[in-house]
Parts: C-alpha cells; sequence; structure tokens
C-alpha cells in the first residue's frame, strides 16, 4: 500500500509482529485487556494525530452530510433515500436494541425517538451490495445538534464457516454472531451494536459517529509506518486477549498463545513467508479478475458501484 521496497516492507511487518508480542505478553502479565483502553492522552504520536483529525461537532457533521433542510429528516440524493413511512416499523428495531443491550431512554440518546429513516447506498468494502438502513435518533436537546444515526446493516454468514473445527459454541444468527463478536473484543465498546431481524432477514446494528476516521497512509513518514505497525499489532493482541472472556474457555487464552508463538524467531519468520505468499496470491486473483472483467463476466450484475 506504502510502495515500499522489500526490505522497509519486511521491517513495518516486523514492527507490527512485534508489537503484537509485546501486547499479549503484557495481557499474560497484567490482565487488563478488559479495561485497557488507547486514548489520545496515551497513545503512540501517530494515533495520537488522528484522534485530533476526526475531532469534530456533531452539529457539523449532522449537519454536513446527513439533515435536511429543516433538521428533521435525511436528505434524498445519491446516497440516501429516506423512507420515512417505516419510522414506526424501525422505532420498534431500535427499542428491540435497546432492551438487548440496556440502553434506557436518557442522556445522550434523548428518550429514542426515530425521527426519520433511510436507505443508505453505495457503502461498505466486502458489504458493498448488502441492504443497509440508517435511523436518525432525537438527541436530548431536540434542536439537531445532537442527533444519533443507527445504522442496521444486512449480515452474512462468516467467511470462516466451514473452515474451521466445529464445536458446540453458538451466537445466533448473523447478526448475533458479529454483535457476540463485537462484545467480546472491543473494551467499552458501542453501546448500540446489537442485532435484529428486518425483512426475514438478519440484520447487525451499530452507531454512525462524528469521530469515525483513520490514518491516512500516503501521509506517513517510513518511520511513522512502523511506529503505525506497532501500534496496531498491540490493538490486535488485546483483541485476542479478550477472546477468553466471553465465558466459552476455562483458560487463560494468553500464555497459550506465548506457548504457541515459541520460539519468537521462528513464529516471525513464518508469519513474513505467509504474507508474501499472500501478496503474490492477491496480485495474481486481481490479475485474473480483470481478465474476468474484459470478457464480460460481470455484465448481468444487476448493478455496479463505481
Amino acid at each position: 500500500i506504502g510502495g515500499h521496497k522489500k526490505k522497509l516492507r519486511k521491517k513495518i511487518t516486523c514492527e507490527f509482529l512485534k508489537g503484537y508480542r509485546e501486547g499479549i505478553g503484557f495481557y499474560a502479565r497484567h490482565d487488563k485487556e478488559a479495561s485497557q483502553q488507547m486514548r489520545a492522552d496515551n497513545s503512540p504520536k501517530v494515533v495520537r494525530r488522528m484522534f485530533k483529525k476526526a475531532a469534530k461537532t456533531r452539529k457539523k457533521w449532522l449537519w454536513g452530510r446527513y439533515l435536511n433542510e429543516t433538521g428533521r429528516g435525511f436528505p434524498a440524493n445519491e446516497e440516501l433515500t429516506p423512507i420515512s413511512s417505516r419510522i414506526d416499523e424501525f422505532q420498534g428495531y431500535v427499542n428491540e436494541v435497546a432492551k438487548q443491550n440496556g440502553i434506557a431512554p436518557q442522556g445522550r440518546a434523548g428518550e429514542l425517538r426515530v425521527k426519520d429513516v433511510c436507505i443508505r447506498h453505495g457503502q461498505g468494502t466486502a458489504s458493498l451490495g448488502l441492504p443497509r438502513y440508517y435511523c436518525l435518533i432525537e438527541g436530548p436537546s431536540k434542536d439537531a445538534t445532537d442527533d444519533l444515526i443507527v445504522e442496521f446493516k444486512r449480515a452474512r454468514r462468516s467467511a470462516l464457516e466451514g473452515l474451521v473445527p466445529e464445536n458446540d459454541f453458538f451466537a445466533g444468527r448473523e447478526g448475533d454472531r458479529i454483535a457476540h463478536g463485537q462484545a467480546v473484543h472491543l473494551a467499552n465498546g458501542d453501546v448500540f451494536y446489537g442485532s435484529v431481524e428486518i425483512d426475514g432477514m438478519s440484520f447487525m446494528s451499530r452507531e454512525r459517529a462524528p469521530f469515525r476516521d483513520d490514518i491516512d497512509l500516503d501521509d506517513l513518514s517510513d518511520k511513522s509506518w512502523k511506529h503505525y505497525a506497532h501500534a496496531c499489532g498491540l490493538a490486535l493482541a488485546q483483541a485476542h486477549a479478550r477472546s477468553d472472556d466471553a465465558g466459552e474457555l476455562d483458560y487463560r487464552i494468553e500464555p497459550r498463545i506465548l506457548e504457541a508463538m515459541a520460539p519468537d524467531e521462528l513464529f516471525m519468520d513464518d508469519i513474513l513467508c505467509f504474507a508474501r505468499s499472500a501478496v503474490k496470491r492477491l496480485k495474481t486473483d486481481h490479475r485474473f479478475y480483470k481478465r474476468d472483467l474484459a470478457l464480460g463476466a460481470f455484465d448481468m450484475s444487476q448493478k455496479r458501484y463505481r
């Protein structure tokens, strides 16, 4: 992605693995995975810059993209199609999620009243083309400056289904599985993560937020790339360290992971070899995809996204 040469790519990948190893070791010793957070005051500089970039007022975020001229609903444009006739229906879905997660109609959620509903078009990467709805929830001030947006997205079966060993654990339907995974792996995560059934299909729910942002990789120096990779390794380690918190394991996972990674030198070399082969496979797959596209393999698709 960064256009780096082979030597620097190896260094960046090694920093990611070192961050992961450091994180797993920390949680094995301190057992703080349920409470540890990477915040603006304690994160590496490369991540701290993202906090600053993402800081924007909810009013500016809402009025810049999600509210019509009256502030009472969604605008009609290429991305959003209001379906105000379904407000009562989606009020029921919001109430269902609130009940699942113990969200009381108070505080920043106001009275949990749905002001409007819309269909969101052209969003997602792996989920591109799946049905997706936005619910506009009236905020406590009732002046369209602190409203919330709750998203309902069609959930699909896991990409790992059929590829991992069978076990007795069952989280529920597709949306339930995603909500459960988020609850396990995110420390103090989104309270609106949940699951509902819409038109006979399983949907997951979550809150859209004005502070959602990512790192602009094109702006990173070679040194910052390594710092960012290290931070990503720490974040993944925390998610893995929390994987025994669901009550499905009767042992602590961190010591087992450390044991599986030993010796470190062999582990890092194996992962580097896997990464190189994965990149090579992706490039080959993309070359075949372009050939299929040129030969008309996708001409029958009902809708094509830019």
